[in-house]
């Protein structure tokens, strides 16, 4: 295939600068940053960056998506670009299933192994949060590693979907909201007006809790990743 001149590179680049900037104002991204400024001046650096990191990443995959698209659009072929287009196709999908049915039980050992080590680690200590990060990190990478190479769009949530996923994110955000602006400071806790990470602490203050919260946890994402 012939490539584009030159001109036409530069307006596809051009116009993939817009998508980032509109990519930063999705409501998922908004919420991400929105997020990361509360934690940040309610002392809380390390969630801060991590919220701030992840709706960067979301922006940034949302504008490179677009690029993708408006570079297919132009003519220009690229082994990245060309050659993943079905990663995400049925196929793939029950490969990926099929691996993980056969690799269930030993990830029931693991699982249980981690969090039965990681339950008794002080909370908000660091060796919980590196040993909390390091496989929700793996996750992430090993996830963006299957679709960020592809140019085809995952399927889009129905009405009902959208519906429910965004109550469910504006109810949260408005009651963490407002319980941080009625307590005595950002940083300080307040029985009468709770955040939802002052309820879970009753939860997460035994080992128990914090195993069942651990094993919860790690059974939400093996299911995410079938999906």
């Amino acid at each position: 295939m012939t490539a584009p001149p030159a001109r036409v590179r530069r307006a596809v680049l051009t116009a993939g600068l817009w998508p980032m900037a509109r990519g930063l104002g999705h409501p998922a991204v908004m919420t991400l940053v929105l997020g990361a400024v509360f934690s940040y001046l309610a002392n809380d650096t390390v969630r801060a960056g991590c919220l701030l990191a992840v709706g960067l990443a979301l922006a940034w995959d949302r504008a490179r998506r677009s690029f993708v698209r408006l570079s297919a659009a132009a003519g220009e072929s690229t082994p990245r670009t060309s050659c993943r287009a079905a990663v995400l196709s049925k196929e793939p999908a029950g490969r990926r299933r099929a691996a993980m049915r056969r690799l269930r039980v030993p990830a029931v050992v693991a699982a249980i192994a981690y969090s039965l080590v990681v339950a008794w680690f002080q909370r908000y200590s660091w060796p919980a949060t590196i040993a909390v990060a390091i496989p929700a990190a793996a996750a992430v990478l090993i996830a963006w590693r299957v679709s960020a190479d592809s140019a085809a769009e995952p399927e889009r949530l129905t009405r009902t979907g959208m519906a429910a996923w965004a109550l469910i994110g504006v109810g949260a955000a408005a009651w963490e909201l407002t319980a941080l602006a009625l307590q005595p400071t950002l940083g300080t806790d307040s029985p009468a007006h709770p955040t939802l990470s002052y309820l879970a602490n009753p939860i997460l203050a035994s080992v128990p809790g914090r195993l069942a919260a651990l094993l919860g946890w790690l059974a939400l994402g093996w299911y995410l990743a079938r999906k």
